[in-house]
């Protein structure tokens, strides 16, 4: 269960960066099951966008959080 923020950002950050963990892609932004790329994107989308990158401030914490992981 999620009770907490902190930990939902790192349930983000540990599902993006696992396809990378495990050797399956080089960059998560490959991995097409992914949502990181599509949070990223300007597209539409039915993913909370907005919602998710608060929890990160921003598209460039968001972003140096996944690089960081």
């Amino acid at each position: 269960m999620i009770e907490d923020e902190n930990y939902l950002k790192q349930l983000i950050l540990y599902i993006h960066n696992n396809p990378k963990h495990y050797g399956v892609v080089e960059n998560i932004k490959e991995y097409k099951w992914s949502s990181y790329p599509t949070i990223l994107s300007e597209l539409p989308t039915k993913i909370q966008r907005d919602k998710v990158l608060d929890y990160f401030d921003d598209r460039e914490n968001f972003t140096l959080c996944h690089q960081n992981y």
